[in-house]
């Protein structure tokens, strides 16, 4: 039986990047108060679950991922202390005592930045706070790193519980976010990808346009990737500005439609239609080159048809949509959809989706084969690497695989020239 390293935390991390910025707060929390990051969850005094309860099998992941702590806690550390925070652990405070007793605590969305606190007061401190002085804004060895601009979302879309337990929008301060990004550049990141629940909404777009030249300044030459940018106005505008103003970001849009029939984006209570969206996919294009777009569709929602998904697919297909997430409706409680009935054939119809998208995903991915790319290294094992692309966002699209690294660590930039694809990922060779 492994010995548990005293006064030490692991970090479970579930869901999206958000989670993972969100992990970071407590990690400098927790490093703050004196506890010590354990390489393995098994050696850990505090075992933290970082949860996510956007939908039904993000819920699924949380109560499976916490059983199963809980039974190598049973069978290796009966001492560790099992805590939930997070989404899940907003949503079900008041079901977790009843419901998942031998969780040891449980704390939700507003206080990450207070996890140390929250455990030392719950478990006891160390007896030498600060023992890590310079608490690490990303882990070691990653490159990359998920800065929060906003926490909350206003838009009040009829299917989504978010507001619920994250609460109103509120805007990170722009000297926060250049304290982190500074720290986070000291620190040795090369990316830094912007996330919240609703970006572009962070300032006016004007506003939000001279952030992104502050951060560029303070992060340069490491990549500045946005993520979750709603397809409305505001999104149209900062596009227009970064192009226009010559801004260094990655050229990479990820714009969540939900769908493209107006009727159900209606019923959805979502703004924008399939011709907006047209008129901003063929804007981005024209304007940032070589950029590639990622986009999330919720199908089975109550009122589509098969003609709906037909519509959708010729969409997707006409603008080439490099990457396209397909999620299944389901009715949350306290959201205006609750009392609303799934379309029985949602499965077959979101595998009809994924195979006409496999279909467009070959074609670019085809034309790609001979290009020479700049790619910066994420990991490397033995003599091979692990790189991405500038259009590559990290933990959510494919990667560029290399046998023959070299030298390379993980951070460098380099040239490769892309010679094979499979499913979602490039093999290349460094030029």
């Amino acid at each position: 039986m492994p010995q548990l390293q005293s006064h030490s935390y692991y970090i479970t991390t579930l869901g999206c990047p958000k989670n993972e910025a969100d992990s970071r707060a407590m990690e400098e929390s927790l490093q703050r108060e004196g506890f010590r990051p354990a390489s393995r969850p098994e050696l850990a005094e505090l075992h933290l679950i970082n949860t996510c309860a956007f939908i039904e099998s993000a819920r699924m992941e949380t109560i499976e991922t916490t059983l199963t702590a809980l039974a190598v806690r049973e069978k290796k550390q009966p001492e560790q202390k099992v805590i939930l925070a997070g989404c899940f652990a907003e949503r079900y405070r008041e079901n977790i005592p009843v419901d998942l007793p031998e969780v040891d605590f449980s704390f939700g969305t507003g206080q990450y930045h207070r996890a140390g606190e929250l455990v030392g007061e719950r478990f006891g401190r160390p007896s030498a706070p600060g023992i890590v002085p310079f608490p690490r804004a990303h882990r070691k060895g990653q490159v990359h790193a998920f800065l929060k601009v906003a926490d909350g979302c206003n838009r009040a879309c009829h299917f989504c519980a978010i507001p619920g337990f994250r609460g109103p929008f509120r805007a990170n301060t722009r000297e926060n976010i250049l304290e982190q990004v500074r720290l986070l550049a000291d620190q040795g990141a090369k990316e830094i990808a912007l996330v919240s629940q609703d970006t572009n909404n962070w300032a006016a777009p004007e506003k939000f346009l001279d952030l992104l030249e502050e951060i560029r300044t303070a992060f340069s030459p490491g990549w500045i990737r946005l993520l979750y940018m709603y397809p409305d106005r505001r999104t149209y505008h900062i596009l227009e500005g970064i192009a226009r103003r010559g801004i260094d970001v990655a050229p990479y849009l990820e714009s969540p439609l939900q769908h493209t029939a107006p009727h159900v984006l209606k019923a959805m209570n979502r703004q924008g239609d399939a011709s907006f969206y047209s008129d901003l996919f063929t804007m981005a294009r024209e304007l940032i080159p070589g950029v590639e777009i990622r986009t999330a569709f919720l199908i089975g929602y109550e009122g589509e048809t098969e003609k709906d998904i037909d519509q959708l697919i010729a969409f997707m297909t006409a603008h080439r949509l490099e990457r396209v997430s397909c999620f299944a409706f389901s009715p949350e409680e306290n959201t205006k959809a609750a009392g609303t009935t799934p379309h029985p054939e949602t499965a077959a119809r979101i595998r009809r989706i994924q195979e006409a998208h496999r279909e467009v995903q070959k074609d670019w991915m085809s034309a790609k084969i001979g290009e020479e790319v700049h790619c910066l290294v994420d990991s490397t094992s033995g003599s091979s690497a692990v790189l991405r692309r500038p259009q590559d966002a990290p933990e959510m699209d494919g990667v560029v695989l290399i046998e023959d690294a070299g030298d390379l660590r993980p951070g460098d930039f380099i040239q490769v020239q892309l010679t094979d694809f499979h499913e979602y990922d490039f093999s290349g060779r460094p030029v």
